[in-house]
């Protein structure tokens, strides 16, 4: 599936000027999945997890290469990330779970703003998801905590990769967020390059160059520096 530049240039902008706490939310919100930031605040973290696989993947194929650092020796680790995998674990992530008679909901945004300003972040972030008051029973409450944590580790996406140093086996953490920020930070710099030389060239608007096909803006870049 292809991306048009348009879509590209509105993921990238509305990233780069969130903070890395709103930066999910600022994703769906640009993707059209809630009215506003806000709404989208209120969604799961996970789904903005599956929104930036997604995208990943549709940019990248079905894998992506990154580079992460041996906890046990700190060498460099080439990291191939299968985006495949991690784009069919993301989706088919539950928005709740229900234990007995109660509904253990996934974090939100909102939950983890909240949650970082508090003393134990992890903690307060179960807390938030799980539906418990004095009624409950030790054993419902340990079951309920349970299901919170798995639904709080929903975006906490890894990978399994060997050290060729030292040998060692990490699990890796991937933040799809952050890396479909550098990936469209890299994808717009291409584009706003483009749209700067043909501007100069021939006086178009931005809209006018996003419109056109990239084989006919690659024609007309050619033309443009033959001229020179």
């Amino acid at each position: 599936m292809t991306t048009s530049t348009a879509t590209t240039l509105a993921l990238w902008e509305a990233l780069a000027g969130a903070s890395p706490v709103l930066a999910g939310a600022a994703l769906l919100h640009a993707r059209g999945d809630a009215p506003s930031l806000a709404a989208a605040c209120d969604l799961p973290l996970a789904a903005a997890a599956a929104a930036a696989v997604g995208q990943l993947r549709q940019r990248c194929g079905d894998h992506l290469d990154t580079v992460a650092a041996c906890p046990s020796c700190s060498a460099r680790l080439e990291v191939a990330l299968p985006l495949r995998d991690l784009d069919e674990h993301t989706r088919a992530w539950p928005a709740t779970r229900t234990v007995g008679t109660r509904t253990v909901r996934s974090p939100t945004t909102r939950d983890l703003a909240a949650a970082l300003t508090t003393d134990d972040p992890a903690s307060t972030l179960r807390a938030s998801c799980a539906a418990l008051d004095d009624a409950a029973t030790e054993q419902e409450r340990q079951a309920v905590l349970t299901a919170a944590e798995d639904l709080c580790g929903a975006a906490d996406l890894s990978v399994r990769v060997t050290c060729p140093e030292c040998g060692h086996t990490p699990r890796v953490d991937v933040d799809p967020v952050a890396l479909l920020t550098d990936q469209l930070a890299t994808e717009s710099a291409a584009v706003l390059q483009d749209v700067a030389e043909l501007a100069a060239a021939y006086g178009w608007r931005e809209a006018e160059i996003l419109d056109l096909s990239p084989a006919r803006r690659a024609a007309y870049l050619s033309l443009a520096r033959g001229r020179r």
